[in-house]
């Protein structure tokens, strides 16, 4: 269900910008450690955990909440499947608003990850077939070339984050090129789970 997989996320969020848990790479995924007043992606955490709730409360049935006076008091239970449906709409955006937040984390800390390991931070030779397509295709949508010689997010001062999540967001919302390429990921998948992954 989709507000599991937000809160599923969420936590892999919260484990990406912990120095304990992210195995070396910055604080908050900071670009630019050398500038001590970068707050890297921290502000943006915290969007997201709000984000997260709100897509779990509209996750919730409506079952429990029907009216009962309806029709003079003749209808007991009405349908609810409009209110049930317009709550899904609002679930679906504030996912697809998650998801765009959660790829800026994605690249940000792939990108950190293959500076600390080759020196450059170009991810691309790091990451497996099935995923490097996701990653090319949120990488072009926020303007980042592959050898771009700072991550996403360098000082904060210099770009505005909400520009870049704009700009996955309309992707997601496409459909677009982000979502054409999980499709090599759903294959990959598929082919291990019946065990004819190369």
């Amino acid at each position: 269900n989709l507000a599991m997989l937000v809160k599923h996320l969420d936590v892999q969020i919260a484990l990406l910008v912990a120095p304990e848990f992210n195995g070396g790479l910055p604080p908050s995924l900071v670009g630019n450690t050398a500038l001590g007043l970068n707050i890297g992606l921290k502000s943006l955490q915290i969007h997201a955990n709000a984000l997260a709730p709100l897509v779990q409360y509209h996750a919730r049935p409506m079952a429990d909440l029907f009216p009962t006076h309806a029709e003079q008091f003749n209808q007991n239970i009405n349908s609810q499947g409009m209110n049930s449906a317009n709550l899904l709409r609002e679930q679906v955006e504030l996912a697809e608003q998650f998801l765009a937040v959660a790829a800026i984390f994605a690249l940000q800390a792939v990108r950190l990850r293959a500076q600390a390991e080759s020196g450059r931070y170009d991810a691309s030779p790091l990451l497996s077939p099935a995923t490097r397509g996701f990653y090319t295709a949120a990488r072009e949508i926020v303007g980042g070339a592959p050898g771009a010689p700072i991550t996403l997010v360098w000082n904060d001062a210099e770009a505005r984050v909400q520009d870049r999540l704009e700009a996955l967001l309309a992707d997601l919302r496409g459909p677009g090129r982000m979502l054409a390429s999980l499709a090599e990921v759903g294959r990959a998948l598929d082919a291990h789970r019946r065990g004819t992954a190369p």
